[in-house]
Parts: structure tokens; sequence; C-alpha cells
């Protein structure tokens, strides 16, 4: 026997810090996120209300006073909307993804949300949209809205984890059902790509469960057989498992699979405000059911009323159910018993194991070591209690994982192993194909008698691979279609043209074509290529000699997918999305501060306020600066009733800072030490002071020093200093003569005032401890002031006579590299002059001495050589 594996969350190790992984489990009714990155915890994302799932949905609403600006609330911030405004109300869209309006699911789901308006969406993709305040918004950009706003969340998560401010996630790993069929996968693929994410993979959630129980447990090489029945808001699976461990590798298997789309927490909830509904017309004859039914706010007030119930009605024999002003004023009080909701429900029970039932199939039951419960719904009594039955014993059934998180912490594992920027511990999953997947093709004119082939088929384990089809039967140059199926429906189809440039005569050896199919890790089949190869005609062959081999041309076809029914989001389509949702999240962080600024303005007043009150504020506080900071409370208040909706954000900052300011003054003056309000003090002020003055004017004589003293330098070389000085860059602070002046007037009023003081001590002590207070945070902000410029003058200055030297400093380098040029050019003339004078006599002598010359001459040669 080999030693046992433990699979531990915590033994997944980051490889590269190369990014981050996005989980999402988007449910029908609940959604829960995990981000995995550098330095965060491998934990859920908490929403904003610090909860571990939100609402799945968002409500799109007008903002008040606005005529088409609108404002988005997500999850359960959506709740309010929607009871006063229900056609704004936008939830469950997971039951309609990848659907038309015309289907089974639209029609449903209308009778479910009777005030929502659904349209056919643009471009004739025969997709739902929802049309909400004017705008009509396609269900997978409210999908990707979603998908936004928690990416958002997990990037806030990850800076306050880090430290950082520009954390950036783009990879996501989703989850879905197996029997989402290729629409309602490339809708969810869609509406992820608009929100900015990358989809690694989707996931099917049983096998995200089976991995999240795997990943604390321990595994030998005899398989054991789990069964996951997960009942959630929408849906009910079941997915038989093996899990196992060879040489250190844990083995997942998919080993079955059944399935209710319909059955699950919705239909429970349903149950419930349907005898609701029937007890509220049963107490008011007068009320008619169409009229009930068709008043939006009232329903969903119902619907809310009986989700609380079914909850409540998990742990308690009943329930009381209460609801103010429900319909037409009527209050609205009864009480519903789980009997009730058993019976009602009664007709459905069959269904709870028939997805079990189908899973296991010929599967002998015994050998099933446990069934796992996942998804909320699986807290229902009724539903665990008709488990038991079904399975003979309540040891059987296993509560060992979360059953809300289950899904979304073991699609991580899924996801950290897929997306390659993390080391994990090695695994094998094992997928089969739950569905097949066909193709049929047929030559132009052919239509009626198609070819078939099966590319991968039910219980193939040929995911994520790529299997090469030769289309055998398509023989001449003509155009030909190939069409898509999924468990014998069309999805989609390519019609490819005849080929350009081929025909009988340029291929006499016949055609071949050969196509390439893809069932990706997300099971979204796809034809990636289709070939042509074009044979020549062959070669006779010579007695004696070897048959050259004659090589074919390959042509690669190219055509545009013809969708069947549910078109994906095209590229133009997809980008006005992502634009609209760039500027929708711009308006809600503006919207966001602008509330936040009001609030923290408001909090503010009323701090005030409360500080206005303390007692040793009224005993010691400044009395002007208390009647200023009181009128400015009355009439901020005022403000915030009647003007703030107008006003912008920076003028509610700017009277935010105001109301600061006053609390601030106050404080200092209570809390001030009667030492800083002393003789001593102001002393150290007119000192301060005068030092201050002097300083600054002797600045700016060194000012006129250094720039006159520039200025001549320039001048002793004949360059134009005014020229030079508009070419040096400095940035000017707007500082003029007239500021300075009014600092240095204000403090040369203290310094008088003081020269009374020193002449008249008694003056000084009789002054209140209020004017005292404002003289010396008047003068203490004079001076701030003042040393403020002295430090600008000073930068600009340093900053102007340096460029001006560099400036003088490189023509002088320049000059002297020009004169030390010319003089060199003057020595190099001179040299010239005297070699020529030389050459000159040498030949005067050699004409007068012809004699001696053949010897002279064969020397040089000689020499030189």
């Amino acid at each position: 026997m080999r030693p046992a594996f433990v699979l531990s969350v915590f033994s997944f190790l980051l490889l590269h810090v190369l990014g981050a992984l996005l989980s999402i489990d988007y449910g029908q009714e609940f959604t829960k996120a995990v981000l995995v990155a550098p330095g965060v915890p491998f934990d859920i994302i908490l929403t904003a209300d610090t909860k571990r799932k939100d609402m799945s949905g968002l409500a799109i609403t007008t903002v008040p006073g606005s005529k088409d600006e609108v404002q988005r609330n997500f999850g359960s911030h959506a709740l309010s909307s929607c009871v006063r405004n229900p056609s704004s109300c936008l939830l469950h869209l997971k039951s309609i993804i990848g659907k038309s309006v015309g289907s089974t699911e639209a029609v449903k789901y209308l009778s479910t949300h009777p005030s929502v308006d659904l349209v056919e969406s643009k471009n004739s993709r025969n997709s739902i949209a929802f049309k909400v305040a004017g705008t009509t918004y396609p269900v997978e950009e409210l999908l990707a809205m979603t998908f936004e706003e928690t990416k958002a969340r997990a990037e806030q998560h990850w800076d306050i984890s880090t430290g950082s401010k520009s954390s950036l996630v783009t990879d996501v790993v989703i989850t879905v059902p197996s029997f989402f069929t290729q629409s309602q996968r490339l809708a969810i693929k869609d509406a992820a790509e608009i929100a900015g994410l990358n989809v690694v993979a989707l996931v099917d959630d049983g096998l995200a469960v089976a991995l999240n129980y795997a990943s604390t447990r321990e595994f030998n090489e005899t398989k054991q057989y789990h069964l996951i029945y997960d009942m959630g808001a929408g849906s009910t699976k079941a997915t038989l498992v093996s899990l196992s461990s060879i040489n250190g590798t844990l083995q997942v298997e998919n080993e079955g699979y059944g399935y209710d789309e319909t059955l699950g927490g919705h239909l429970f909830t349903e149950s419930i405000k349907d005898i609701l509904e029937a007890k509220f017309l049963s107490e008011h004859k007068n009320v008619k059911m169409s009229k009930l039914s068709s008043n939006g706010r009232a329903m969903n007030r119902l619907w809310q009323a009986a989700d609380k119930a079914k909850l409540v009605l998990s742990a308690n024999s009943e329930t009381k159910v209460s609801i103010e002003s429900f319909y037409d004023d009527i209050d609205f009080k009864t009480v519903v018993t789980r009997e009730e909701f058993e019976e009602y429900i009664g007709s459905n029970i069959h269904r709870f194991t028939k997805p079990l039932i189908d899973a296991i199939g010929d599967f002998d039951l015994k050998n099933i070591s446990s069934v796992i419960l996942a998804g909320g719904s699986t807290r229902v009594p009724i539903v665990q209690k008709h488990l038991v039955t079904y399975l003979g014993s309540e040891d059987m059934i296993s509560k060992n994982v979360n059953a809300d998180e289950a899904h979304v912490l073991g699609a991580t594992l899924r996801g950290l192993a897929l997306s390659g920027m993390f080391r994990t511990k090695q695994m094998n999953i094992i997928e089969h194909s739950l569905s097949s997947y066909e193709i049929k093709y047929f030559e132009e004119g052919n239509q009626k008698k198609p070819s078939q082939d099966v590319v991968v088929p039910k219980g193939s384990t040929s995911i994520n691979n790529r299997t090469a089809i030769e289309l055998k039967d398509l023989k001449s140059i003509k155009g030909f279609e190939v069409e898509l199926f999924e468990d014998g429906q069309s999805f989609k189809s390519f019609s490819f043209q005849s080929p350009k440039g081929l025909n009988e005569s340029s291929c006499p050896g016949g055609v071949n074509y050969s196509a390439n199919f893809e069932l990706s890790e997300s099971r979204i089949f796809d034809l990636k290529s289709v070939s042509v190869l074009c044979y020549p005609e062959p070669k006779e062959p010579v007695k004696g000699e070897e048959v050259e081999e004659v090589k074919p041309k390959r042509t690669v076809l190219n055509a545009k997918p013809k969708y069947t029914f549910y078109r994906p989001m095209g590229t133009a389509t997809k980008q006005t999305s992502i634009n609209r949702l760039r500027d929708l999240t711009k308006h809600d962080k503006e919207r966001q501060l602008h509330e936040e600024t009001i609030n923290k303005l408001e909090a503010s007043l009323y701090d005030l306020r409360a500080y206005l009150e303390d007692e040793e504020v009224v005993a010691n506080g400044p009395p002007s600066l208390i009647s200023a900071a009181q009128a400015l409370l009355t009439e901020y208040l005022d403000w915030l009733d009647y003007d703030a909706s107008s006003a912008t954000t920076k003028e509610v900052q700017e009277k935010y800072d105001e109301v600061r300011v006053h609390r601030i003054k106050i404080e200092t003056y209570v809390n001030l030490s009667d030492t800083l309000l002393d003789f001593g003090e102001f002393e150290r002020l007119y000192n301060t002071s005068t030092e201050t003055i002097y300083n600054l004017q002797d600045f700016v004589i060194t000012m006129r020093e250094d720039a006159l003293d520039i200025q001549t330098k320039y001048e002793e070389n004949n360059l134009d200093f005014e020229e030079a000085n508009k070419k040096v860059k400095v940035t000017v602070p707007q500082i003029s003569d007239s500021d300075i002046n009014s600092h240095i007037e204000k403090i040369n009023e203290f310094l008088e005032l003081f020269e009374t003081f020193k002449n008249d001590r008694a003056q000084f002590g009789s002054t209140s401890k209020e004017l005292l207070y404002n003289l010396r945070e008047t003068i203490l902000d004079e001076l701030k002031e003042l040393k403020s410029i002295h430090s600008s003058l000073k930068s600009v200055h340093h900053t102007r006579i340096q460029g001006l030297k560099d400036r003088l400093n490189k023509y002088l380098k320049r000059k002297e590299k020009e004169e030390k040029k010319l003089a060199s050019s003057a020595i190099s003339s001179a040299s010239q002059a005297t070699a020529s004078e030389e050459e000159t006599a040498t030949e005067s002598i050699s004409a007068t001495s012809e004699t001696s010359a053949t010897t002279t001459h064969s020397d040089i040669k000689h020499d030189e050589l």
C-alpha cells in the first residue's frame, strides 16, 4: 500500500508574481468570490457589508432630479430599489442567459418578475435584453456589471492586503452547471470579457465541490466513490466522482451526472409565495388575483417575505409573516407552517432523487462512500428527509463541506492548476464529456444528403484537445457547409466558398478536405480550421528509376460562423457595452464620492454641534468663534436639506473644510496653554517677525546683486542678457509685489502693537485671551505665508541664476574651442609656407648639379624603401 496523499489548501505555492486569479461562483440567487494573489490570504472576498456572499444582480434607477442619468445598486443594496421601483430590479438572471425572448425560460421569468420589460436584443442576436430607465441593456452586459463589481471588490481587497493602490485582476474562473449549453457558456464568456476579465475556464460546479472535498482528505490507490448532491436556488445537480491517489498525484474523475434544471430554492420560495398569495386572497375576496399579480411592488414584497419565511421554516415548524401596506394600503399578517409548505410541494418530491438516480445509473449504491451535500437548498428539511429515505441510511450523508462556499473554493483550486501562474500539488482531472458533439457537412446542392461524424462522443475524455476529422465525402472543388451539433441540437454552421485558384485542371489528382475541432476546457465546441489538399497528376513510373513523390498543395479555408439560435456578441457590440460600462462606472464613482462627501459634511456638522454643547467649551471657549460656528452650523444644516443635491462635490468639500477649520480653531483655543499667550511668547513672535522681514529684504538685495553680476558678464562677452533670461526655463509662482507688501504690512502692524505693549505692560495684561489668541493666530499665519514666499523666491532665483551661468559657460567653452581651432589653423598655414620655401630651394640645387644627380637619386630611393 502506497502512503496516503493529503491535498491541503495551503500546499498551493506561488510560482511567480505574474498576476492574480479571481474565482466567481455566480448563482441564481447569490454570488461568492475568492481572490488568489501575492500577499492576499486565501479566503472569500467580503461584500461592502462584510458578508461572505451577495445577491446576484442589481437595480438600475434614474438619479433623483435627473432626466436621463442613472445609478446602479448591486447585490443586497438593490433590494430597496426593487420594492420602490420593481421595473428596475434585475435579479435571477442566470436562468435566462443565452436564451431568447420567446423561450420557455423567458416566459417563466416574466411570470415571476412581472414588472420588468424583456425585449429582443439588438442586431438580431436572438438574445434577451432589458429595457430600464429608457435604455436597453443586453443580459450579457447586466451580468458583466456584476462581474465588474466583483472584480473591483477583489482589487480593493488586494490593495488593502498589500498596501498597494493599483492592483489589477484580469484572469477569472467561473462556475457553471454541466448542463449549460453552448449558448449559455458563450454568453457567460462574453459577459466576463465585457467586464475586463480573461476566462481561464468555466469550471463544472460538481467538479469544484469534489476538489474542495478532496483538498483536506487522504486517499490511496483504491478509488473512493462519492456523490455530490447540489441543490442551489435555480437547479439541482448530482455528480458521481471517484477520488484516489496514484504516485502522489490526486486523481479526480467524474463518473456520472444527473440534473433538474428548474428544481431548487427558487421553486421553494415560489411555493411559499403562492401560499401567502392564496391566504391574502381568501381574506380579501374583493381583490382579484390578476390585479394583485400585476402589481409589481406588492409581488416583490411578497417574494421577499416568502424568502425570509423559507429560511425560518428550515429551522422552525412555523413562521409569522407581516407586510405593512401590502396592497391598496391593506396590512397583511398571517402564519405559514412547515407542514403547509411540505404539503404544497408534495407533487415535486419525486424530483428530489431523480438527478441522483440518473447520476448513479447502473452503479451499485453500496459502493458509494458518501453523499456530499452542497448548495444552500439542501438545508431544507424535506429535501434531506427524502434523500435519507432513498439512501436507506442517514450515515451516508456527508456535511463536511461548506454548502455555500465549496463551489467557489474548489473552482479556485481548479483555476490555479489551469492558469499556470501558481505552482500547485499535482492533480489529474479526468473529465468525461457529458454531451455528444457531432458535425454534418455537405456540398452545394446536396443539402438533403449531408454526411455526419461524431467528433467528441458522450463519455469521451477529449477535453481541451484538438480532433482532426477528414471530410471524406467532399470530393469535388465546390462550396460546402459544416454544421456543429451538441446532443443533436444544431447551434452553429460555416459556409465555405469554392477555393480560389483551385479547379479540376489544377488538381488533376483530386482534393482532400480536413477539419480541426476543439472542445475547450470551458466545454465550448468549435471548428478551429479547415484546409484542402490539392493533388497534382501523379508521374508515370519509368522502368529502373525511382518515382519522385509529388507533394500536394495545402490551402487553408476561412468562413464566418452563422448561429442557429443564440448568436454571441460581435466585436463592435461588445465594445459598445464596454464603453457604456466604463461611463457608468465613472459616474458611479463620482456619485459615490459626492455622497460620501455630503455624509462627511453632515457628520462633521453634528459633531460640531455636540462639541459646542460640551461643558468645557461653553465655559472656556472663545465667544466670537463659538458664535460664528453656531451661525455656520445653522446655515449649513439648512443647506443640506434644500441645496446639497444640486451642489458640486467641490462645493460640498469646501463647506466641510470650513466646518473643520472652525472646529480646529476652537479646539486650539480651548487646549492652548496660558504660556503660549503670555508676554514672553509675543516677544518671541516679535523677534521672529523682525528677523523674517530682515531676511526677506536681505535676500531681495542678494537677488539684485546676483542678477547684476551675471548681466555684467553677459555684456562683457557681447551677449544678449534679456534674450538668455527668457530662454531659462523656470516655473515662476504667482507672487506679486502687492502680495508681499500686504503680508509685511500686517506684520508691521503687529510689531507696532507690540511696541505699545512693551511700553505699557498693563495694557497687555488687560487684553482678553480671545483677542490675544486671534492676534497670535494671525501673526503665525502671516509669518507662514511670508516664509513660504521667501522659500519660493530662493528656489526660482537659484534655478534662474544657475541656468544663466550654464548658458554663459557653454558660450565661453565654445568660444575657447573656436580660438584654439583658429590658432591651430594659423600654425598649420605657417608650416606649409616654410615647407614650400624649402622645396623651391631643393629644386634649384638639383638643376645646377646634374652630374652627381644619379648617385643622389639612387640613395634617396634606397632610403625610402
